[in-house]
């Protein structure tokens, strides 16, 4: 990723020499500013015209679903790890 120019990364001089501070270049901060305005551009775009009522119901199903998903997610990992024996 420091490749990419996005970060730099810095050896902590007060932690374990291990450790590596990593912080956003220039061009990461322009780069993720765009990217998050682009998103904000293209939510307004999708959910225009829609009433605030009916974006609350549209936001509590995906929050449901997303729960439901990650139980079973978390359940699906469980029986896997039961399978083989790591349970």
């Amino acid at each position: 990723m420091p490749r990419s120019g996005l970060i730099a990364e810095f050896r902590n001089p007060t932690a374990d020499r291990r450790a590596i501070l990593v912080t956003f270049t220039e061009l990461g901060r322009t780069t993720t500013q765009a990217l998050a305005d682009g998103h904000r551009e293209l939510a307004r775009q999708l959910f225009a015209g829609m009433s605030t009522e009916a974006f609350d119901g549209f936001d509590a199903g995906l929050t449901h679903v997303v729960n439901r998903l990650r139980i079973a997610s978390i359940a699906s990992g469980t029986r896997s790890q039961a399978a083989r024996g790591r349970a």
